[in-house]
């Protein structure tokens, strides 16, 4: 069941850089379902608060239909970001986690898959979109840890 949402992404439109990208679903899970924080192919999909991404910057996303494609961020904007040179989509990705490689294996996550801008893969940032989801959940009423279960810093 979506317990909070928020999407503002533009329809058929050009998105400006400046534009704020918001766009998430928190879902309440039954009691009988176990959470997992390990990826597909194994590695450990954790949250690091002080993660920062740039330009340039190594980056994989795994979204359900393409798997996991890695390439480097093209560009930062106003909580969101575009990636090449590899990153490749399809429609059914989205909501797919955006994460950085450190150095001990693990996947710390940068962002949800949204969109394509243009010719390039988008991502609303993890940063911005985990701060967006606190706000509403307080809005709300409802108590829910946007953190995910793991919370152990990487090591880049």
């Amino acid at each position: 069941m979506v317990s909070v949402a928020r999407d503002n992404t533009p329809d058929g439109t050009i998105v400006r850089t400046d534009q704020v990208i918001s766009d998430y679903q928190t879902i309440t899970l039954a009691s009988d379902v176990t959470i997992s924080t390990v990826l597909p192919g194994g590695r450990r999909l954790v949250v690091d608060p002080g993660a920062q991404i740039a330009p340039g910057q190594p980056i994989c996303h795994f979204g359900v239909v393409t798997g996991e494609s890695c390439g480097t961020v093209e560009r930062i904007n106003n909580g969101w970001f575009t990636m090449h040179n590899g990153v490749v989509s399809r429609k059914g990705d989205s909501g797919g986690p955006v994460y950085t490689l450190a150095d001990n294996g693990t996947a710390v996550i940068a962002g949800l898959f949204n969109s394509t801008w243009g010719d390039l893969p988008a991502a609303v940032s993890w940063q911005s979109t985990s701060q967006q989801a606190q706000a509403d959940t307080v809005a709300t009423g409802t108590i829910v840890d946007v953190a995910a279960t793991d919370t152990q810093p990487s090591t880049n």
